[in-house]
Order: C-alpha cells, then structure tokens, then sequence
C-alpha cells in the first residue's frame, strides 16, 4: 500500500450487481471519483450514471449508495447503478 501512495494511485475493484468482483483492479490517481470508473468502464455507464454502492474505506458501511462525485479509496470495491 506505501508504493501506491507513494505513486499516487489507488486500486479499485469493479462489480456487476449480484455479480462477483472482477479480479483485476483499475489502477487510477489518487482523488478518482466514481463517475471518473463509470467513464473507464463504457460511455453507457458514464452518460447513464444513476448512483453507485461502494464497499471499502472511503464509505461508513459497506454496501453504501453514493453519487457521482464520491472520491474513491484504495481498494473500495464499486458497483455502478445506470438509469
């Protein structure tokens, strides 16, 4: 974890809904925000974002619902919600 700060990036693990956590994470600055995955994953996510839950550090429970400007943490796990 002291290399990825070091670097100033941040891991973070995509989910599908009641899927399974994909296994390699995207690698991005330190600061990302959700709508910044939902970009990286498809333009649909993107241009659709409704909300996300996210598992992980950067949220008070697991499982919390967040919108589009919430700044992600190392290894937070993110499920994004399209309309």
């Amino acid at each position: 974890k002291a290399l990825f700060n070091m670097l100033g990036i941040i891991r973070v693990y995509t989910k599908e809904p009641n899927g399974e956590i994909a296994k390699k994470p995207i690698v991005v600055p330190i600061g990302t925000k959700v709508i910044d995955i939902a970009k990286i994953i498809h333009s649909q996510f993107y241009k659709n974002f409704k909300y996300a839950r996210i598992w992980g550090s950067s949220v008070n429970y697991n499982g919390e619902r967040v919108g589009a400007e919430h700044i992600l943490a190392d290894r937070d796990i993110v499920e994004i919600r399209i309309k």
